[in-house]
């Protein structure tokens, strides 16, 4: 008793019998001549990606300097060689940099509030020194 959807194998022709064994071969391989190539190519989306965020993080830091091409003031965002250091201390009572002579050290910040206690006691009077 043979099924009923394998009775039309006995009208195909030889030619069409070896182009069905071929396209189970594929088949049984998991290769398919039948459906529509992949246009989206998705093999390729992570380095698409990939591009598309590494462009998108060099653009930001980039093109601030091709439109502002007046000086500022900020640091590079390499190690500047060209630009010479200057030595300074934190002046904790007035909360700025001080610059040093050639040849002195920083004073500490208990020499610091002595001075300011000394010299100029009204700078004293606004801060507590409890947070310094």
């Amino acid at each position: 008793d043979r099924e009923q959807w394998t009775q039309h194998w006995e009208k195909e022709t030889p030619e069409e019998r070896q182009a069905r064994k071929e396209r189970y071969e594929r088949y049984a391989k998991g290769e398919r001549n039948d459906l529509p190539r992949d246009h989206l190519h998705t093999n390729l989306w992570p380095l698409t990606v990939a591009l598309v965020l590494g462009g998108t993080f060099y653009l930001c830091i980039k093109v601030p300097e091709w439109f502002d091409p007046e000086p500022h003031y900020c640091d590079p965002m390499h190690n500047d060689k060209s630009v010479p250091l200057v030595r300074a201390f934190h002046d904790p009572v007035r909360d700025r940099w001080e610059r040093l002579p050639e040849g002195r050290e920083a004073p500490t910040p208990r020499q610091l509030y002595a001075y300011y206690q000394k010299v100029k006691p009204e700078l004293l009077e606004d801060v507590d020194i409890r947070f310094l």
